[in-house]
């Protein structure tokens, strides 16, 4: 969500807001008639572009939809409490079954 206080003579700092929050995201708007562009980065950084009168809201796809996925996952280990360090990032190398976690069979 992106919105910007308007009066009369001149426009404020647009304000960025995301849903889910953990979604980075940065605008280079100026007021005028709407015309934005969205556009999602590798990392999933939102960059909106344009011109825009006092509330815009723009669903740009995710690039990257596993580390999406890592990115949620690490945001709610922080929201309860859990400690996470390094960076999120996700392994495309193809891995061989002795290195899964767990196999659960089903009942016959």
């Amino acid at each position: 969500m992106l919105s910007s206080r308007r009066s009369s003579t001149h426009c404020e700092q647009p304000v960025v807001t995301t849903d889910p929050p953990f979604v980075p995201a940065i605008a280079h708007v100026t007021c005028g008639k709407d015309d934005l562009t969205t556009h999602s980065d590798p990392n999933n950084a939102i960059t909106i572009d344009g011109t825009m009168m006092t509330r815009a809201s723009e669903l740009p796809s995710i690039a990257d939809p596993a580390l999406y996925a890592a990115q949620a996952f690490r945001d709610a280990l922080r929201h309860a409490e859990i400690e996470v360090r390094g960076t999120t990032r996700v392994n495309v190398a193809n891995q061989t079954w002795r290195n899964h976690v767990a196999t659960i069979e089903s009942p016959p």
